[in-house]
């Protein structure tokens, strides 16, 4: 059942996406097509649509709008910092570097989060001194929806390797701790 009902839905949702596609694309050239060629010229189409606006929108609209967008005085602000946001998740370079835990929101309350820096140097007072003695940058995510969170700055020495993934971690907490690996623990 739990192999089937999966499966199931899979093929359910290819079905009728291929009808959704071929659809339009038999009337539109006359005569039915049967579901692989609907499919393969479905997509094709809808590719090669896709490829002429990105062109045309990227290299005409997109920018004239921006220029405008980045003169607009808090939308600019806002606009920019959404922007470096998503170029970040984009660059597949710049992921989660471990999972951890950390006593958060208080004392004997531990809370599951990942390191998203580890090289942090803007953390000074007036006078120039350090503010932590080795900070890094936490990302501790909400239940069910880790893309909401909190963000820190701890000390190092603050946080507990949690022994997991990231992938793991994250599946954690999607799960809301009902799905844990069986490694780790708190030392």
């Amino acid at each position: 059942c739990l192999v089937v009902i999966p499966l199931a839905c899979i093929i359910w949702i290819i079905d009728i996406s291929v009808k959704i596609l071929t659809d339009p694309v038999s009337k539109l050239i006359g005569f039915q097509l049967n579901n692989l060629n609907g499919l393969i010229i479905s997509i094709a189409l809808l590719w090669g649509i896709g490829f002429l606006c990105r062109q045309f929108v990227n290299k005409s609209i997109f920018p004239k709008f921006e220029a405008t967008i980045i003169r607009l005085p808090i939308i600019s602000i806002i606009y920019r910092s959404m922007k470096q946001i998503a170029k970040l998740i984009i660059n597949k370079h710049h992921k989660f570097i471990a999972t951890v835990y950390i006593e958060y929101p208080s004392k004997g309350i531990w809370s599951l989060g990942f390191i998203t820096n580890q090289h942090i140097n803007c953390l000074r007072k007036n006078n120039n001194e350090p503010l932590l003695d080795n900070p890094i940058s936490v990302f501790i995510p909400s239940t069910p929806n880790p893309a909401n969170g909190v963000f820190v700055f701890v000390n190092k020495g603050d946080v507990v390797d949690a022994k997991m993934s990231v992938e793991d971690g994250i599946k954690c907490l999607m799960s809301a701790g009902m799905i844990a690996p069986n490694i780790g623990g708190i030392e």
